[in-house]
């Protein structure tokens, strides 16, 4: 079985629009195509919304 391990460059999160990480070990069903890096910072506003 072959493991898949992305990480994100500095700054950035990675996501697949439902799961955030720095880190992140694909499944055997899922790809790298599946994940895409965003700004850290887009992830703290949502969060700070959902809060109010």
């Amino acid at each position: 079985m072959k493991h898949i391990k992305l990480t994100a460059a500095k700054g950035k999160l990675l996501t697949n629009g439902k799961v955030y990480g720095k880190i992140v070990y694909l499944g055997n069903c899922d790809s790298a195509d599946n994940w895409y890096e965003i700004p850290e910072e887009e992830v703290e506003n949502e969060q700070t919304e959902l809060s109010l």
